[in-house]
């Protein structure tokens, strides 16, 4: 749980320190990992109730693991939560959703996360876009009018704080990255805030994380 410790705020020179050279350098780091896995969760603004909260894991060069729980229908006064993955070994890949019958279907990888955006409120799109290539939808280094607006630390890690656009030109974006390490850890836009914790780089996950048949079981 991030907890804001401290908070500065200079100008920068961006001729030393340039909003380009940060998304450039956090684009390189994803794409050189070896291994990638983290817990989060993304808050609709103005709701307290929408919240989906997911967990990534993945392999290099073609494997991934995306969940996701996130609310789903009204029973009553209860809440039903709606559960979903998409789970690619390199050669298959399958998507899950609760919502559908509880049926696990046979995709391709970019179509699947394609299918699961809108339902994992963007999870499932945000980071493996940055780690793997061809998969569609927006991408975070295609950020345009980029510029940093300040430097905060948090629980004692320096970050940018990254403003800038879609490229629709209008929607607003902010990015929180990591000085040192160029991890995303924080998105904001006008409709929600996905922030990312608990990651772990460059380290061992077990195998059975990335079978496609498990892609209904492991939720």
């Amino acid at each position: 749980m991030w907890v804001l410790l401290c908070i500065f705020v200079w100008p920068f020179d961006e001729g030393e320190t340039d909003a380009r050279a940060v998304l450039a350098a956090m684009g390189r780091t994803y794409r050189s990992l070896q291994s990638y896995h983290d817990k989060g969760k993304v808050e609709i603004k103005g709701s307290e109730s929408l919240k989906v909260t997911f967990l990534i894991k993945y392999e290099s060069p073609n494997k991934l693991r995306v969940e996701w729980v996130a609310p789903g229908s009204f029973e009553g006064a209860r809440v039903l939560v709606r559960r979903g993955a998409v789970v690619t070994d390199g050669t298959q890949t399958l998507w899950y959703d609760s919502r559908r019958d509880n049926q696990e279907s046979d995709q391709s990888l970019s179509s699947a996360i394609e299918l699961s955006t809108g339902d994992s409120f963007g999870s499932s799109q945000t980071i493996p876009s940055l780690l793997m290539k061809d998969i569609g939808g927006f991408n975070l280094l295609d950020l345009v009018d980029a510029k940093i607006d300040s430097q905060v630390t948090v629980d004692d890690k320096n970050i940018y704080v990254i403003q800038g656009k879609h490229a629709d030109g209008i929607t607003p974006y902010v990015l929180w990255i990591g000085v040192d390490d160029h991890l995303l850890y924080r998105v904001e836009h006008s409709l929600a805030v996905e922030t990312h914790e608990y990651i772990v780089i460059n380290q061992a996950i077990d195998p059975d994380s990335f079978q496609p048949q498990g892609a209904k079981s492991k939720n």
